[in-house]
């Protein structure tokens, strides 16, 4: 996925930048690598590109496939502590 990616990167309209990213995170997380994902997630960062609910979703679902809990809850709260995002009873 993230071969794939490096190759659609330059020619993505910044507006589905986050939708290209957010795929890749899901990719991550049917694999159950949410290290992938926390990798992937601080070149989101770095790249600076907009971060929505579903980006936190896809890490959240990516700890929890890989059975880390305790991740996934970590994840949950950095949701809840962004004003705006509001989590709702799917993420809990």
């Amino acid at each position: 996925a993230t071969a794939m990616f490096q190759g659609l990167w330059p020619t993505a309209p910044e507006g589905g930048r986050t939708m290209l990213c957010n795929t890749v995170l899901k990719a991550f997380a049917n694999a159950g690598d949410f290290v992938g994902a926390e990798v992937w997630f601080a070149d989101m960062v770095r790249r600076q590109v907009r971060l929505n609910i579903k980006t936190f979703g896809k890490l959240i679902e990516s700890a929890a496939k890989a059975g880390c809990v305790d991740v996934a809850e970590r994840w949950l709260h950095e949701l809840a502590a962004r004003p705006e995002f509001q989590a709702s009873e799917v993420h809990y």
